[in-house]
Formats: C-alpha cells, sequence, structure tokens
C-alpha cells in the first residue's frame, strides 16, 4: 500500500484546490463552500505540510478592516492548532470584473494602480504569516487580440510592477522571494509570460532578478504541448525553481488541473526523480515544498475532495519509491551506461583546450570511423544494444504492473488504479450513476467509462477486474440487446414472487429448507429468480423476448470485451451465489430453478473459477486493448477480498444497512432465510446477515441531542458499558434479522438516572452494535467462526464504535483506514489473474488500528431481553 505522508514530505495545497466548488464556464457549483479552518484541519489530517491560498480565498473581496482581522484571526488560528505551515501566498488579479483587461498590464491606469496596492496589502500578509514565496500568475496579463494590447508597453509595466514589489519588500526587511507562473493562454487568449523560458527572459530585465524565480505548473506546461519535467530540469540549472505546482494533464487541452500522476504518467516519474534525486548523473534538487494545485473532481462529494487530495499525495510517494527503486535496479544502471548518459557530464573540450587545440586534433574528426560509432556498435563498450532496445529497458524497468478494479455499486461507479505486486494506489476516479430501482445498464456503462477516464485512463493496466452490485437483473435478447431497465437488488416489486416461490415449494419451513438446500439460501425480494418471476408475471411481451440473464457486473465485463455474443457472458461463484439458480454447496447451476422461477429455461453466464479470465479488453475502450478481464465478483465478495478477510474473519459493515459476513470453508444452508449462504471471490464461501439499522442509528441519535456523530461519541464513551440499564433496540425503519419489517425502534430502562444525553448516545451504540451480533451470532450457528471482527463503512469512523465494538462481540476489532474496498477487491482478483499463483498477491493494508477489550455480557442479555418488546407500525 501507498505511504502515508508527513509534513516532513513537505506536501501542500492551495485553498482553492479543495475549496472548488466544481462550477465551471457550463454549470454552477455541485459543493458546498468549504470553510477555510476545516480546510487546514482535513488536510492536517491527511499528513499535508501547508496550505497556501489567494487573498480572496480567505478574506471576502472588499471586506472591511474588521472582518479581515477575524478571517485571519480564525485561520492562524486553526494553522496554531494544526501545526500547518503557509509557505505561500498570492493575490487573486482576475475573478473580479476590474481585472477584465489584466492588474499590472491593463491598460487603464487606475486599475494597475488598484492592483499593486491590493498586492502589497497581501504581500504583508503573506510575511506576517510567515511565507517565504509570493507566487504571481498573470492569467489576465494578456490580449485575445494582437492590435488591442501594446506588448511592449505591458511587458513595461510589468516590470515596473516587479520591481516595485521586490524594492518593497528589501525595504520591510521581508525574507520574501517572488515567483512567476507562466501559463500559455486560458482565461486570455494569449498571456505574456506564456513558458518557463519567456518568464527567465523577463526576469533578466529585472532590478533585483536574484528574489525573482518561477512556479510552473504541470498543465500549463503540458497544455501547450511542452516536456515538464525538461522545463523544471532548466528552472534548477538556472536556480529559479522557487516553487512548483503539481497537478495532472491528458495532452493538448484546456487546463484539466486532474490529481497529480492522472495525465502523463511517465512525465510524472522523470519529474519526481529529478526533484528528488537531481536527474540521472546528479544536480540540483529541489526542497521546497511539493505543492498541488488541482481540482477534484466536478462529480465528487466531500468525501471524494478529501480522497483526491490523499491521492495526490500518495502518488508523489509511490513515484519516489519506484524512483529510489529504479536507481538501485542493476538493469537501470546497465542501460544507463550502455546508453552513455554518465558520458554527458564529461566536458566536450578537454581542460584547457581552445578551438585551435580542438581543431589540431585529428581524433575528433578527421580519423573518426563513423560507421563503427553508428548507433548499434559502440566501439568503446562492444555493447550492441540500439538506443531503441536501451529506451526500451530504461522504460521497462520504470513500469509499474498496474490492475483496475471497478466498483459499480448503485449509487456510483469507482475505479482504482493499483501496482499489482505491492497493491499501492496509483489514481483513481468516480462517476455517479442514477437514482432509482430499476435503470438502464447504458448508464453503467457511460459512469465506468467516465471514471476510467477520471483516473487517468486504462491502456497501461494488464488486467480489470469488475465487482458489482448483487442480485440485479439484466436481461438481454438474442442480440445481446437490453430487454427492459435491470431490476436492481433494492427493487421490492417481487416481494410476491418470493413468497410464492417459498410457497410453491412446500411452503413454511419445508419450503425455507427447500430453497436453503437447492440455492444455499432463501428467495426474497433482492435475488435475481424472484424478478425474474415479476417479470414472467407482470411483462410477459418483454419476457417472451428474454434470450439470457446476468447480473451488473456480468455485463460491464462482457461489454468491456466488445460484447462478442451471448455465449461469451461471464461471472464468478460470489455474484452467482445470489441469483437463487446457482449452488454453492455443489459449485452447479440449478436450471430447474430458473425454469421454476421464469418458466423456460435462459442463457447463463459460465461460472469462472477466482483467477480465471473472462477474456480480453477490447481494442478503443481506453488504449489498445489485450488487458485480460478477471472474472469480477458481487460487492459483498469484492469488499472481502479488498480488506484481506480470511477463514476465522468476520466482516461487519457499517453503512445505511449493515452487513454481517464470513468468511467460511463450507457453505452455509439457513432455512430460517437469516443467513444468505453465499460463495466468496477467493475459492470459499461467503454466508452473510444484513441489518436494515446500521449507520443510521447513530445519525438519528446525534440528531435528537442535537450534537455532531463526534459529540455523540464523545458522551457515549463518558457513559458506563451498559448505559446503566439503559437500552436501544435500533429497528427504526423495521428489521430485517430479525425479520420484523413492521417493528419500529424502542427504549427501554429510562430512570432519572439514565435520563442523560451520555447514556442516551452509549444507548444507541451498543442497541447498534447488539443488532449486528445477532447477525454474528446467526452466522456462528452456520457454523462460522470468529476470531476478530474487521470493521468498515461509514459508522466505523466512530471513536465510540471502535471502542465498544470489542465489548460486544467478544474478540478483537480491527479498523482499516477508509478506502474503496469493493474496488480494491476487484482490483486484486485482477491482480491474481494477472500474475497468477494460488493465492492473489499478498497487499498490506497500512495504517489497520486494533481494538481489544474484555467483553461485557450484560450489554448483550439486557438487548436480549429487550429486544422483541417493540411496536409495530400501523
Amino acid at each position: 500500500m501507498a505511504p502515508r505522508p508527513t509534513p516532513a514530505d513537505k506536501f501542500s495545497f492551495g485553498l482553492w484546490t479543495v475549496g472548488w466548488q466544481a462550477r465551471d464556464p457550463f454549470g454552477d457549483a455541485t459543493r458546498p463552500e468549504l470553510d477555510a479552518v476545516e480546510a487546514v484541519h482535513r488536510l492536517a489530517e491527511l499528513g499535508a505540510y501547508g496550505i497556501t491560498f489567494h487573498d480572496d480565498d480567505l478574506i471576502p473581496f472588499g471586506a472591511d478592516a474588521a472582518t479581515r482581522d477575524q478571517h485571519i484571526a480564525r485561520f492562524r488560528k486553526a494553522l496554531d492548532e494544526t501545526g500547518l505551515v503557509v509557505p505561500m501566498v498570492t493575490t487573486n488579479l482576475f475573478t473580479h470584473p476590474i481585472f477584465k483587461d489584466g492588474g499590472f498590464t491593463s491598460n487603464d491606469r487606475d486599475v494597475r494602480r488598484f492592483a499593486l496596492r491590493k498586492v502589497l496589502r497581501q504581500v504583508d500578509l503573506a510575511a506576517e504569516l510567515g511565507a517565504s514565496t509570493f507566487v504571481m500568475w498573470g492569467g489576465r496579463e494578456g490580449s485575445e487580440y494582437d492590435l488591442a494590447k501594446d506588448v511592449q508597453a505591458a511587458l513595461d509595466r510589468y516590470r515596473e510592477a516587479v520591481n516595485l514589489l521586490t524594492q518593497y519588500s528589501i525595504d520591510k526587511g521581508y525574507n520574501l522571494r517572488f515567483a512567476l507562473e507562466p501559463k500559455p493562454n486560458e482565461p486570455r487568449g494569449d498571456i505574456l509570460l506564456p513558458t518557463i523560458g519567456h518568464a527567465l527572459g523577463f526576469i533578466s530585465q529585472l532590478e533585483h532578478p536574484e528574489l525573482v524565480g518561477l512556479n510552473p505548473e504541470v498543465g500549463h506546461e503540458q497544455m501547450a504541448g511542452l516536456n515538464y519535467a525538461h522545463g523544471i530540469a532548466q528552472a534548477l540549472w538556472q536556480g529559479k525553481l522557487f516553487h512548483l505546482d503539481l497537478n495532472g494533464q491528458r495532452g493538448i487541452k484546456y487546463d484539466q488541473d486532474l490529481v497529480f500522476g492522472h495525465g502523463d504518467l511517465m512525465n510524472a516519474f522523470a519529474l519526481v526523480d529529478l526533484l528528488e534525486n537531481g536527474g540521472p548523473n546528479g544536480g540540483p534538487t529541489y526542497d521546497g515544498p511539493r505543492h498541488f494545485d488541482y481540482k477534484p473532481s466536478r462529480t465528487e462529494d466531500m468525501d471524494g475532495v478529501w480522497a483526491s487530495a490523499a491521492a495526490n499525495m500518495s502518488t508523489y510517494l509511490l513515484l519516489k519509491e519506484r524512483a529510489a527503486a529504479f536507481r538501485a535496479d542493476s538493469e537501470v544502471v546497465e542501460a544507463l551506461a550502455a546508453s552513455k548518459v554518465g558520458e554527458l557530464s564529461t566536458p566536450t573540450l578537454a581542460d584547457g583546450e581552445g578551438y585551435q587545440e580542438f581543431l589540431a586534433d585529428r581524433s575528433a574528426f578527421e580519423d573518426v570511423d563513423v560507421d563503427a560509432v553508428a548507433p548499434g556498435a559502440s566501439p568503446s563498450s562492444g555493447s550492441t544494444s540500439s538506443p531503441s532496445s536501451t529506451c526500451s529497458a530504461l522504460a521497462e524497468a520504470a513500469a509499474m504492473p498496474l490492475v483496475a478494479g471497478v466498483d459499480s455499486s448503485t449509487q456510483s461507479c469507482k475505479v482504482v488504479i493499483r501496482d499489482a505486486e505491492t497493491g499501492a494506489l496509483l489514481r483513481q476516479g468516480r462517476a455517479p450513476h442514477p437514482d432509482g430501482t430499476e435503470v438502464d445498464p447504458e448508464a453503467w456503462w457511460q459512469a465506468l467509462r467516465s471514471a476510467a477516464d477520471q483516473a487517468g485512463g486504462l491502456a497501461d493496466v494488464a488486467a480489470i477486474s469488475v465487482a458489482g452490485q448483487q442480485h440485479g437483473m439484466v436481461c438481454l435478447d438474442e442480440d445481446g440487446r437490453v430487454v427492459r431497465p435491470a431490476l436492481l437488488w433494492n427493487d421490492t416489486r417481487s416481494a410476491d414472487a418470493a413468497a410464492d416461490l417459498v410457497e410453491e415449494a412446500g411452503g413454511g419451513t419445508a419450503g425455507r429448507q427447500f430453497w436453503a438446500e437447492a440455492a444455499g439460501s432463501v428467495p426474497v425480494a433482492s435475488f435475481t429468480i424472484t424478478k425474474l418471476r415479476w417479470l414472467a408475471r407482470h411483462e410477459p411481451e418483454l419476457a417472451a423476448r428474454v434470450a439470457a440473464v446476468c447480473l451488473p457486473h456480468d455485463w460491464l465485463t462482457w461489454r468491456l470485451a466488445g460484447a462478442p455474443g451471448l455465449g461469451a457472458l461471464r461471472t464468478d461463484r460470489g455474484d452467482a451465489s445470489g441469483t437463487g439458480y446457482w449452488s454453492p454447496a455443489t459449485g452447479d447451476y440449478r436450471l430447474d430453478l430458473l425454469e421454476r422461477g421464469f418458466g423456460r429455461r435462459l442463457v447463463v453466464p459460465e461460472v469462472l473459477g477466482p483467477a480465471e479470465s473472462a477474456g480480453k479488453l477490447a481494442d478503443g475502450l481506453g488504449g489498445p486493448g489485450g488487458a485480460l478481464l478477471g472474472a469480477g465478483t458481487g460487492d459483498n465478495a469484492a469488499a472481502a477480498l479488498g480488506v484481506g478477510a480470511g477463514p476465522g474473519d468476520v466482516v461487519v459493515s457499517i453503512g445505511t444497512s449493515g452487513t454481517v459476513c464470513s468468511v467460511a470453508d463450507v457453505p452455509a444452508a439457513d432455512d430460517s432465510g437469516a443467513v444468505a449462504g453465499f460463495a466468496d471471490a477467493s475459492g470459499r464461501f461467503l454466508p452473510l446477515v444484513c441489518t436494515l439499522n446500521a449507520a443510521r442509528v447513530l445519525d438519528a441519535a446525534a440528531a435528537m441531542l442535537g450534537v455532531s456523530l463526534d459529540e455523540l461519541a464523545e458522551l457515549a464513551l463518558s457513559a458506563p458499558a451498559g448505559a446503566d440499564g439503559l437500552v436501544m433496540v435500533p429497528y427504526l425503519e423495521g428489521e430485517r434479522t430479525p425479520n420484523r419489517p413492521l417493528a419500529t425502534g424502542a427504549v427501554h430502562g429510562l430512570t432519572l438516572r439514565t435520563s442523560t444525553p451520555a447514556h442516551f448516545a452509549r444507548a444507541a451504540v451498543e442497541g447498534m452494535l447488539c443488532a449486528l451480533a445477532d447477525g454474528l451470532d446467526a452466522l456462528t450457528a452456520q457454523g462460522a467462526t470468529a476470531r476478530r471482527v474487521i470493521l468498515v463503512g461509514g459508522g466505523a469512523r466512530s471513536a465510540a464504535v471502535r471502542r465498544i465494538a470489542p465489548q460486544v462481540f467478544g474478540c478483537p476489532v480491527v479498523v482499516p483506514p477508509a478506502g474503496e474496498y469493493v474496488a480494491d477487491g476487484a482490483a486484486r482478483q485482477a491482480a491474481w489473474v494477472a500474475l497468477g499463483g494460488a493465492a492473489p498477491p499478498v497487499w498490506a493494508v497500512e495504517g489497520t488500528e486494533e481494538y481489544a477489550a474484555e467483553r461485557v455480557p450484560a450489554v448483550r442479555d439486557q438487548y436480549a431481553a429487550a429486544r422483541g418488546l417493540v411496536l409495530d407500525r400501523r
């Protein structure tokens, strides 16, 4: 996994980056305004070193002195609380309409004078906050029409402004350096200092050129087709790299501001090697902040903002590790020597040699055997390697075997790109899915392609696997066309069909036992077979067109392969076990059950083993094609694989609803219907229990007490175990385990002593955990063992949940860091397919925390006494 960033890594972010509300020329904001104080605290939690800002990012434009002082005081307090520093400050001379023709170079003299005063005030604040660099981006310093601006006069005014600023800094005793930020165009048609070379030429004309350097940005160079690593090398060579902006850019187009590395990955690798090591032969390195000037994708929510911020840092650290390994690799050393990279450091002329001596040396020209020195036959080394083979060796040594994992969930599609061998996260992307319980599968396909693009594409991956929401019904006609929108797992219109299937098999215990033994699970409305029964009864004309049925992940894998025909449909054990017509016990389809549900047999996907390939990526889908396709799996099986669960591990997921599942060596067959007897993605089994009430219990308790979730946790931990007898039965939305769909929640044991916010908070946490522990009991009744509990999901962020869970579950609890574990599990399966072997590669999950405590039996005992004492909805 990726190393965890620390302040020693000197990672900094612009307040305008994580605070970007995703407003663009074509659409309004998609995220709320971010408070600067929250940004400081969240970045500090992620391991950042510093935060930077424009004046208008922190202080509203036109604010009076008192308001300005208030904003600065709050910001400084947050810096003091977290230890974050402000290494760089800049000024906004581009947003307000007054700067429509520029700041320092506006044709209007009054605007130029206003701009200079605005910058001088920000220079004072920069010095006050201890910044060492003041960046100047001249985005409005340019023109759209050549004759609308006297360029030479504009450069005079530009120089005049910079000279004033440097002299002001000297006279004030500020220890500030100024950095110009080149950019070719946008927002102006043409900008006055478009490249690193233009800016260096301008600096040479200043009164204090020693105080002025560069702040090159990845996107600004690459959007013009320039090589950013080369530009940085030139800035280092000139001693002018005062600051830099890191992000991602995919080719010559508008300024994309992607996550660092999510564009030209090889150039990003070369850049990190240069910054850290100084180039192949050493040379100047960069010791300033690694500053990220990117924009979180417009489709991200606030959680995605912080995930993308973390991705910038992890990508840099991973490339830093790779650069070190690259330098130490014997093949790389040999390839560099063969290509004579080191010889470039040797002066062309000998010491003291002038042109007269040089012209007299016949070995330099007259005696040279050009055929012998030509590529492919270097006489000095005897090597037969050509430049092209040397380049290939270098590229091969630098390349990382990458895999892609896809999580096509109900709400969105997530794509992660990871190192196949180590699991290190390199890139990721996300795109939303439409709301509703029936969805056109084409929306999933478009979301997958969008998320893959955001993740930097699929051109460089060796294998891809898709994990998807389970149970969804995708019906295809004989030509492979989708017959109707897919019915998702949460579409309950097939509840009556589920009851009918049980009744037709004997009803009651006999009916449930039939299905548990035949398919591992008792049908409920979520299962595919019940949806097929509904379709046959309610839409017979459409049912008549159906030639094949598959699951969401099956269909997406098939599309990635180019949709080559119904016979190419593939699935895996994990997802097939949720259909109701595949037997985990025998590993075979029960087509008789499919016929019982739908009325006739259909084409179904071939069920592959965990490491078998489902084909290859078709040409044109993110690259040249040829990447291996994994079998994929369902979301629960992928999550178990993603967190590294093995036999004896119980995965408890606390999301809107809760799931409890265990990796087992034998299949389950629970005729009560509480335990679904699924298979997993490793060749074992994954018995699973679902509860309807999990994290929403904490949300409701916090809302009732008028506190935040963190405050709720503090209250809960301040009360004794068992809350002095106060018990909450958390059936706020009915309950599935036990099967009480009409039940409501209840609170028991209310006394004067227990009538406190702390007792109520404790009862809410314990009640939610006890309901999940009931699910664990159902698993153990089917033969599962619980060596430890792996706690994931949004509810696992609660400190109270983490610390109370061992007392309720009676075993150690481990909490991995928040992550996309379904997508990670798919990526791990893809790595297994790419690398081969008897087991998936071992990926360490760094940052996992473990919690242990003595079991408190009284908590479960009092909950057991109270859980049946609830009212049903009227």
